[in-house]
């Protein structure tokens, strides 16, 4: 039985409108898949999206904070400001802009499950 997560059901809402977008449960978390291309994570109730040196200055604006500055990939993703996950505009903007980002790791042919 899947446990409850209630800020990933508010994100999912939020979003319920953005084609192509899905979340699978990971061992941490949640991963947050458009298209089929990884772009976010949620991990202990903090949205986290991928970021690219362009798209990084409006975090770092904000005092965000990277998911893992060590990991080499996992500091490309960062911290979401709660100003914009309380937003549905807001946040299926900075949701397309993650979702723009290229060279995103795709899953293997055949497992885009679509959403």
């Amino acid at each position: 039985m899947e446990k409850l997560d209630p800020f990933k059901d508010a994100v999912a809402d939020a979003l319920q409108f953005t084609a192509g977008l899905h979340f699978e449960r990971i061992f941490y978390g949640w991963a947050l898949y458009h298209c089929g291309h990884f772009i976010g994570i949620i991990k202990n109730s903090v949205l986290y999206l991928r970021t690219n040196r362009l798209t990084r200055l409006n975090y770092l604006r904000m005092g965000m904070q990277p998911l893992d500055p060590k990991d080499q990939v996992q500091k490309r993703f960062y911290q979401v400001p709660g100003a914009v996950v309380g937003s549905r505009r807001e946040l299926t903007r900075w949701v397309h802009e993650a979702a723009a980002i290229p060279y995103t790791v795709p899953r293997p042919e055949g497992e885009y499950r679509g959403g």
